[in-house]
């Protein structure tokens, strides 16, 4: 597959070492992160499972796919011979927890894992035989993935692995496979359905029978879980009105289409996928795929909303990817992480507690201009991107058809 340096190898044996003691240091406060309220979640699964009631959306929310996938993991911790102290003393003694972190975090390192070999395949299907070191290294190296995936332990890791494989899959040919991992994806987390429409539009690429194929296997599972969602909530008008009624409880879930300016918001994300959409129908380097077109997508999302900081985790895979593929992207590459860092868009501050504004709020303005850096950052990235995979000839012949075509108006 690749080849690591006996240098290159230690490096990563000693990398997972050191994730697994991180693992066991974090501590599961309510105000580091999401483990606590994750840990909180399955225990809820296994509670109403085992009183013979499923907990449903209304309860859950969007929290529902990833919550019931990590419950056997919050389940198999109570049935171990050891010590099982309640949330509360867990929160108040971390150090009395040591095996429901162990049992909890172990699926993220796994994930991180494999999201790295897949990388490597992802990088070598796009017509790059051979290569795929850097992607692994910079993707399994990478200190902010360090810190969301291991300090503030986020889950994302497994519906970013989802996705990540859906594409590699798609690359090959196996669209069919490709769209369950996607659907399996958006019911663990949203976002993955804001990446269906350029599925289908590269599927198109081919011909309808395979875009029936993708949007069938995307549809079928989802439809399947509604199906479930409607039996848990006893009817169907029930299930109606709790749909469209979660993103009213959880209204963070709307951040995601766009930007909240005081009282008010302004709404991008749909606009700046539609404008990528129109620009990859300009594509004319063939070694441009569905990849580029992921990544293109994540990052005008994260351009266009207020989100967590560790929701540039979705993106990250496709970054290292791409700078495997496009050497040129290096000094954009550590920019976008320096200022994801730094960056205030997130609901705690920044990335790192010590930069929370709340305790120095002398850093407010340099987290000002870290947040509107990384948003040109993001913005710049997706342009050259689309400018290499236009070609630039083809670029200033359209500009130019484009500008005969101008009304000419004159006195």
């Amino acid at each position: 597959m690749f080849a690591l340096s006996r240098r290159w190898t230690g490096v990563v044996v000693v990398a997972t070492a050191a994730k697994l003691v991180l693992i066991l240091m974090s501590p599961p406060k309510e105000r580091w992160g999401d483990f606590y309220d994750w840990v909180n979640l399955a225990q809820k699964v296994v509670v109403g499972v085992n009183a013979g009631h499923f907990p449903s959306l209304a309860t859950m929310g969007a929290y529902l796919g990833l919550s019931w996938l990590i419950a056997p993991l919050f389940w198999f911790w109570t049935v171990l011979p050891v010590q099982h102290p309640s949330l509360t003393e867990i929160a108040a003694n971390p150090s009395v927890s040591y095996s429901l972190l162990l049992v909890m975090k172990l699926p993220i390192l796994v994930f991180d894992l494999a999201t790295g070999l897949m990388l490597v395949k992802l990088v070598q299907q796009n017509n790059a035989p051979g290569l795929g070191r850097r992607a692994f290294l910079s993707w399994y190296l990478n200190p902010y993935n360090w810190i969301w995936l291991y300090w503030y332990s986020t889950y994302d890791i497994i519906p970013t692995a989802l996705v990540v494989l859906a594409v590699l899959l798609a690359l090959r040919g196996r669209w069919l496979t490709s769209g369950f991992c996607l659907s399996f994806a958006f019911l663990l987390r949203l976002y993955p359905i804001l990446l269906f429409p350029f599925f289908l539009f590269f599927a198109g690429k081919l011909n309808r029978r395979t875009v029936l194929r993708v949007a069938g296997s995307f549809v079928t599972p989802i439809l399947f879980a509604l199906v479930g969602i409607s039996m848990a909530a006893g009817s169907s008008s029930v299930m109606t009105a709790t749909l469209i009624g979660t993103p009213l409880r959880q209204g963070w879930l709307l951040l995601f289409y766009g930007v909240p300016i005081t009282d008010s918001s302004i709404i991008l994300t749909p606009f700046l996928l539609l404008a990528q959409l129109y620009l990859i129908l300009l594509w004319t380097n063939k070694s441009f795929s569905l990849m580029h077109g992921t990544l293109a997508s994540l990052l005008l999302i994260f351009a266009g909303s207020y989100h967590h900081g560790y929701h540039f985790l979705w993106a990250s895979p496709f970054l290292s990817a791409n700078y495997d593929l496009d050497h040129d992207t290096l000094p954009m590459y550590v920019l976008l992480y320096v200022c994801a860092f730094l960056s205030p868009i997130t609901y705690e501050g920044g990335v790192i507690p010590v930069l929370d504004p709340y305790y120095y709020p002398m850093l407010i303005v340099v987290e000002a201009l870290s947040a509107g850096a990384a948003i040109a950052c993001k913005l710049f990235y997706v342009l050259q991107l689309n400018i290499k995979a236009i070609g630039f000839n083809a670029l200033s012949r359209y500009l130019a058809n484009a500008r005969t075509k101008m009304p000419k108006y004159g006195c």
